[in-house]
């Protein structure tokens, strides 16, 4: 019997070739190949662990460094997998099922029947458990079949005795079940050949892929988003979206004029949906400068949404200088005036990703590529560590984060399984409280960043940053108590459903809250340009809406400036309170039972993401040879996004360097805005 020839994998390199070639090199996919070059640079030379089933990706020739269950070691080149001889193989076996007492598997060469998650069941004879997988022989079959152990529920034999699938695989995973194959490896005392359920641990170089991985991913997420513009063209205003290819989910655009222009600094209340959802968020202005004695900021609706603004207010922020100020959540303001990057960085894998916190790169959470089946691939995330001075009992904590333009794509899929029960579910959500926790609840947990600290056991949540948009990247800060948490180093950690967000970098500052003083400005006029002055609308938090149309609404706020005292430096928040509606066809059979399950069961929302980012990639290979070349009769394909609101008008590219921070900033926390 030759090792693994029931193992075929489902190879989809030709769908995402495809989708590379029709993406042509747009911005995900660059953005995904800087990332995944910086990643390759900083891995040359290393070695990393991995575990027993994944040697299937190490090719012959690597070296090897073998730890064994029993503390032995084993050093040299890995040749490949070989059958274990099937008298050796049964013998093991029968000795496990000696060991493991009750809970043991069938007799090996027994008649089994398999349960597996579909519901489905499979017979045949039990030959075997081979790299998280048991090996049957069904009836009247050739060629073995391998069922992977995460989809089986459980496996029983006809004199009646039965186990649990989880039960299977925590046993697999642990050798107490051997496997079929084993990993040859020629040493300097020649060839020796392992079982694998004997190997603990296997280290080899790290010879990463990041590059093609970050280009894939990007140039898929970017088919993806080009059909979907291609697509909506027959359905929709032609709307000049946050990535300059497709209408995504957000919230209002927040302009600043610079003394030049008016630049796009940051986006508001992201997340609120619906009216009872309704609620204020603080966002940083970097680039707000009076002119002639005022400050003016444009809001635009730029997607495919209603917006409806019920208040806006300007916050004046002085301060001794080089003290930055970054907002919570809840609107608290901190001060950062002696804040410290973190020493560490790695990704949920044990990843050192530290350099892209640094200079101008970012950390891109990957959608694809994790087995969600286990509880690891659920949560994608970072852990930072920070020095911790003697002492310190609390800790103020800054992230630039921004959410993913698929983020923004999988609210509207999920909103459109309501179908025709759309404008239903509205009424529910602004009308039962109980409906309305229970989805926000689990559009929190599935869909925001939490922030947890480790207290020396278990990682004890910090709370929720804020949905950001993906527009342009945004600080958000939080202050936590941390007189229980032990020792001289703070352990962080970042999480979410896997493809959700990029994160750009984060300090840690233990030092007291710096004198603020914070002036409050209404504003002195507010223009449209069909309606006039709505300035009485945004007076007050009082539900009398500015309501903003897609494509077509912009209002032009203007605020008196206070004069700088001299030794003062200055910087701005804009609070901005309302909600939005996503234009979504009320069409189709309501999918109740998904939606429910997306909402209530943990992880069901990033399985419901990786597969409709694999099915929206396949659709992409065909969609995209025909659609594109119609679209572009209709409307020449956009550049890249300018961030210039003057441009956005006219057409013109326009200059897209940002202007320079009001002051330098320490490492790990930066303005920079998307190119």
């Amino acid at each position: 019997m030759r090792a693994h020839s029931w193992l075929t994998p489902g190879s989809r390199l030709l769908a995402l070739l495809v989708v590379v070639v029709a993406a042509a090199l747009t911005g995900c996919s660059l953005i995904g190949l800087g990332i995944g070059a910086s990643i390759d640079r900083d891995n040359a030379g290393k070695r990393k662990p991995i575990e027993a089933w994944q040697v299937v990706a190490v090719g012959p020739g690597t070296p090897v460094d073998v730890s064994l269950r029993d503390g032995g070691q084993l050093s040299g080149k890995y040749v490949g997998l070989v059958p274990v001889p099937p008298e050796q193989y049964a013998d093991s076996f029968e000795r496990s099922r000696e060991a493991n007492g009750s809970a043991h598997p069938p007799v090996l060469g027994s008649t089994v029947t398999v349960a597996v998650k579909s519901g489905k069941q499979k017979q045949g004879e039990l030959l075997g458990f081979d790299l998280k997988s048991l090996v049957i022989r069904e009836a009247g079959g050739k060629q073995p079949t391998a069922v992977e152990l995460s989809r089986v529920v459980r496996l029983s034999d006809s004199a009646g005795g039965d186990v649990e699938g989880e039960t299977l695989r925590r046993m697999a995973l642990a050798g107490k079940i051997p496997y079929l194959s084993a990993m040859a490896v020629d040493t300097a005392s020649g060839r020796t050949q392992v079982p694998l359920d004997l190997v603990a641990r296997i280290d080899v170089p790290k010879k990463s892929h990041a590059t093609l991985t970050g280009f894939l991913v990007g140039a898929v997420i970017d088919a993806v988003l080009v059909v979907a513009a291609v697509n909506s063209l027959n359905h929709w205003h032609v709307v000049e979206p946050c990535n300059g290819r497709t209408p995504c989910t957000s919230c209002p655009y927040v302009y600043s004029f610079d003394g030049q222009r008016f630049v796009l600094d940051a986006e508001g209340f992201g997340g609120a949906i619906f009216e009872a959802a309704r609620k204020p968020d603080w966002v940083n202005l970097p680039h707000l400068k009076a002119v002639d004695g005022v400050y003016r900021v444009r809001l635009t609706n730029e997607q495919r949404e209603i917006q409806y603004l019920d208040e806006v207010e300007l916050l004046v922020l002085d301060r001794r200088p080089g003290v930055r100020v970054v907002p919570s959540v809840s609107g608290a303001l901190h001060t950062f005036a002696a804040p410290v990057a973190p020493q560490r960085a790695a990704d949920l894998r044990g990843e050192n990703v530290l350099p892209l916190l640094r200079a101008d790169r970012r950390w891109v959470s990957r959608p694809l590529g994790e087995d969600m089946d286990e509880p690891r691939g659920l949560r994608d995330g970072l852990v930072l560590e920070f020095p911790r001075p003697p002492g310190a009992a609390s800790v103020k904590l800054a992230f630039d984060i921004q959410s993913t333009p698929w983020a923004s794509s999988l609210l509207r899929h999920v909103l459109s399984l309501q179908g025709r029960a759309l404008p239903a579910w509205y009424e529910r959500m602004n009308s039962d409280p109980t409906a309305r926790g229970s989805f926000q609840r689990g559009l929190a947990r599935e869909g925001l960043m939490t922030v947890r600290i480790w207290n020396g056991e278990a990682w004890q949540d910090a709370g929720l940053l804020a949905n950001g948009g993906a527009a342009v990247p945004r600080e958000q800060a939080m202050l936590a108590d941390i007189r229980s948490i032990p020792g001289d180093v703070l352990r962080v950690r970042l999480d979410s459903t896997p493809g959700m967000w990029t994160v750009g970098g984060a300090v840690a500052d233990y030092a007291p809250e710096a004198p603020l003083r914070v002036t409050t400005l209404r504003p002195a006029s507010a223009r449209t340009e069909t309606r006039g002055d709505v300035r009485a609308l945004l007076r007050n938090a009082d539900r009398r809406y500015y309501t903003m149309h897609p494509g077509s609404s912009a209002a032009d706020l203007v605020f008196a400036a206070p004069a700088v005292r001299e030794g003062e430096e200055r910087s701005a928040v804009l609070r901005v309170a309302g909600y939005y509606t996503i234009l979504v066809p009320a069409e189709g059979q309501p999918q109740q039972a998904l939606f429910d399950r997306l909402v209530s069961e943990p992880g069901a929302f990033g399985r419901y993401s990786r597969e409709l980012l694999r099915a929206e990639a396949r659709r992409s290979a065909g969609d995209l040879g025909s659609s594109t070349t119609a679209a572009t009769e209709r409307k020449p394909a956009p550049g890249t996004r300018v961030k210039s609101w003057d441009d956005r008008r006219t057409g013109r590219r326009g200059d897209l360097s940002a202007a320079a921070p009001p002051f330098p900033r320490p490492a790990g926390i930066r303005t920079t805005r998307r190119r």
